[in-house]
C-alpha cells in the first residue's frame, strides 16, 4: 500500500492468478461450467500460478485442457482524468 499524495487515502493494490474460459471465471461453487461466471470479481483468486494450476487440473481436470490460467490485478486508486493525464504529461 501507498499514500496517494496529499489526499490521505491508502492505494491499494492487488494481483491474483484466476482460472479462466472464454471471458468467464471460475467461482469454486461447481466443478464444470456451471462454475464460471463473467465478474471477474466473484471468482477464486489465487496467490500462486502453482495453485491455480494445481486446482484447474485436479478439480476442474475433465476439461482443464480448454482452460487458462491468467494473472488479474486490481486497484482502489481512482481513475486519472483527462486533465491530470494532461498535466503530467506536461511535467
Amino acid at each position: 500500500m501507498k499514500n496517494c499524495d496529499g489526499c490521505g487515502q491508502q492505494t491499494m493494490n492487488e494481483f491474483a492468478w484466476l482460472i479462466e474460459a472464454d471471458g468467464s471465471y471460475w467461482d469454486g461453487h461447481y466443478p464444470d461450467k456451471r462454475g464460471f461466471v463473467p465478474d471477474v470479481n466473484k471468482a477464486v483468486r489465487f496467490s500462486r500460478f502453482e495453485d491455480a494450476e494445481a486446482v484447474k487440473w485436479w478439480i476442474l481436470q475433465s476439461w482443464a485442457f480448454a482452460l487458462r490460467t491468467t494473472q488479474h490485478g486490481w486497484s482502489n486508486a481512482a481513475p486519472i482524468t483527462s486533465e491530470e493525464k494532461c498535466r503530467l504529461m506536461e511535467k
